[in-house]
């Protein structure tokens, strides 16, 4: 948990701007900007074209706007601040209501938003979210400051090399007849790193210095006599190559970049003056050419881009991330109470009556609402998964319902789903990964031209002359899924790279070149292995093979129905009412005498007042004044032997390790089934 009035940090005063057409809200939004970040100085408008104007005058640090504006709303504005030049690395901030739909956050997001919060606010995540936006901010600031003094310094240094060339090309002019000068000037050309071609005024080579002849390999024998075209590696237009012959033989020197090839065939980029050379009557007499080979610093610039693209994917990653874990959080703890009440009006349910059906329903639906969390929280990378027993063809004919509307009408999804497969140890998020990632890459293949997505599912048996190219993995029955496209097809020399991290074929924006790492990963930590045929033009098919569980693997993944009871006395803690109460209710009925404090303070002073009045505790982690690990390391240190369950619907400040550490017995995420938390509490209270 944040500090409640934990200070921004920087050297400068940050500078807020907040957007809304209503004066209450602006208030509202200044008061809790003073409370928590007192050092901010607060700039507000009423519409997006005044805000506009103001960011453009005062470069604001961010920018924090209500979605829904007469007129302009807050997306419009975020559109025309990211597409300003003078104010696109401005972070943006929107504010929506907690009803608002996913398109209307999706709309956001494509205009450049780069977070939103929803009202009702909660103070401690406003501050947060400011403070991470001033933060995202001041590190732009700093690059950007950084790349303008490197730019400069680039600049300084070209304009020094050339006024080197052009003194040293005055100095050959002058003292061309001084026979020392014309000796010492031999020297400095045939010992010179950077390599020079002198031509007639027809551009025949009538000279090369030894560097030419170290760099490209062509001896002076060999291209004496020859015109330069000889080391054109067609990179270059004709006009781009007309240009340069106007400009030298108008008597001005040419600067420029070249791409030129080797006698190697291996291209090299140069760094090239290319002018002409004057007698005393101002005719020109030759042409010259000082070129340096830039090919290794052109290499690191492009590393460097490459790699501040990987950063601001990881930024953008970073956000999701943090979107994710607030969603999860905040639904976890709702589905724990819509489930814990449907589960209780279950059991007073006669079984086989329309209402009893009827809470199936629901529960099943609360069950797909978890596994939707979940998925959330693995594309973010921030859950932590368990392998169970799973039927693929479960998994893949859900995973189609939701694949088939996010598809353009011109790709037509043929499937062949075989529903009596083994079953595979899995994590079903992981799975739902794996599909999403090779038909993610199937669309891209055919987005232009439309065809057909075939997804097959089949039980195989492979042996081992099958796995002549996988080593680690044995023979048996496996789960073949099965990913093809009509599209465009890959080529063999980039099949070779599919699986590296990072590598893609895709332009910006359209991947990350971490889709099939990701895939390949996932299936050899399950013990499987993943195949590619291709063929251009023609089409991709990817197959996964996953192993079918042994039966020992099964029996030790089987539980019991029975909800085990009890009789022992429960400090239950939570900050949400309705958690406490259905908590309460639930475990009354499993037999045991519970306390409920909604307060964190109050549940650790009522333990204080009587410490073996109590046979367990089971906390919340995410509450305001105390967390729940800190609640628990108080009560531990007042009676060392209490059993504490830790609960949370999500938290990235406590693993499960780390509150094993601090001495609580079991970590536990929202929402438990009442027979997970019966049997969590016997596994707990049995073995102390």
């Amino acid at each position: 948990m944040l500090a409640a009035k934990d200070r921004f940090v920087t050297n400068l005063t940050p500078i807020l701007l907040v957007v809304d057409d209503r004066a209450d809200n602006l208030f509202i939004i200044e008061q809790l900007v003073n409370e928590y970040i007192p050092s901010c100085e607060i700039l507000t408008a009423n519409n997006a074209d005044a805000a506009f104007e103001i960011a453009k005058k005062r470069n604001p640090d961010g920018v924090l706007s209500d979605i829904q504006m007469p007129g302009k709303n807050g997306i419009d504005l975020c559109r025309q601040l990211k597409n300003n030049a003078g104010t696109c690395h401005i972070p943006v901030l929107l504010v929506t209501n907690h009803k608002s739909s996913a398109t209307l956050r999706t709309r956001g997001l494509d205009a450049g938003a780069d977070d939103f919060i929803a009202r009702p606010i909660d103070n401690i995540e406003f501050a947060a979210r400011i403070k991470v936006m001033f933060r995202i901010k001041n590190v732009q600031d700093e690059l950007k400051k950084a790349k303008c003094e490197l730019e400069q310094k680039v600049a300084q240094r070209t304009a020094d090399l050339t006024k080197t060339n052009i003194k040293l090309s005055n100095e050959i002019a002058e003292r061309k007849h001084a026979e020392t000068m014309t000796v010492r000037l031999a020297s400095v050309v045939e010992q010179s790193n950077d390599y020079i071609i002198i031509t007639d005024t027809a551009g025949n080579i009538e000279y090369v210095n030894p560097a030419f002849t170290k760099i490209t390999k062509y001896t002076l024998a060999e291209v004496l006599g020859k015109n330069p075209r000889l080391f054109q590696g067609g990179q270059h237009s004709t006009v781009f190559y007309k240009n340069i012959w106007h400009t030298i033989t108008s008597g001005h020197t040419w600067y420029g970049t070249l791409r030129n090839k080797t006698k190697e065939g291996k291209f090299i980029e140069e760094s090239a003056a290319i002018f002409p050379v004057f007698n005393d009557q101002d005719e020109i007499i030759n042409f010259a050419a000082i070129k340096r080979d830039i090919t290794e610093q052109k290499n690191i610039a492009r590393d460097k881009e490459n790699l501040e693209i990987r950063l601001q994917q990881s930024q953008k990653m970073e956000a999701i991330g943090t979107l994710a874990g607030g969603i999860a959080h905040d639904f976890n703890n709702i589905l724990s109470v819509m489930l814990g009440y449907t589960e209780m009006a279950k059991e007073d349910s006669s079984p086989g009556s329309t209402i009893y059906r009827d809470l199936n329903v629901v529960l099943d639906a609360g069950a797909r609402a978890k596994s939707l969390v979940q998925q959330i929280l693995a594309f973010s990378r921030q859950n932590n998964s368990e392998s169970t027993p799973l039927q693929l063809a479960n998994i893949v004919i859900e995973s189609i319902k939701l694949l088939r509307p996010t598809l353009p009408a011109t790709i037509e999804i043929v499937q062949d789903i075989t529903t009596t497969t083994g079953l595979v140890l899995a994590d079903s998020t992981k799975i739902n990964q794996i599909l999403l990632n090779l038909c993610t890459n199937a669309f891209h293949a055919m987005e232009d031209t439309g065809g057909k997505l075939g997804i097959v599912l089949k039980e195989t048996d492979v042996t081992s002359a099958d796995l002549v190219h996988e080593p680690e993995t044995g023979p048996g029955t496996f789960v073949q899924l099965s990913i093809s496209d009509s599209g465009i097809g890959i080529s063999p020399e980039v099949i070779q790279k599919i699986y590296l991290p990072y590598f893609t074929t895709k332009e910006t924006g359209k991947g990350t070149g971490m889709g099939l790492s990701i895939v390949h990963g996932i299936v050899k930590g399950y013990g499987g292995f993943v195949t590619v045929y291709s063929k251009l033009n023609e089409g991709t098919v990817f197959n996964v093979f996953l192993p079918v569980a042994k039966e020992a693997m099964l029996t030790a993944h089987e539980t019991s129905e029975q909800c085990p009871t009890g009789k022992e006395r429960i400090l239950f803690i939570d900050d949400e009412q309705m958690l406490t109460k259905m908590g309460k209710d639930m475990l009354e009925r499993l037999g045991y005498h519970v306390t409920t404090c909604n307060i964190s303070i109050e549940g650790l002073e009522t333990f204080q007042n009587d410490p073996h009045s109590f046979d367990l505790i089971i906390t919340d982690q995410t509450m305001p004044d105390m967390t729940g690990a800190d609640i628990a390391k108080k009560m531990l240190q007042i009676r060392p032997d209490i059993p504490i369950i830790l609960c949370t619907g999500y938290s990235t400040i406590i693993s499960e390790q780390a509150a094993k550490d601090i001495g609580i017995k079991e970590f536990a995420l929202k929402p438990l089934a009442k027979k997970d938390i019966a049997k969590l509490i016997r596994k707990v209270l049995d073995t102390l």
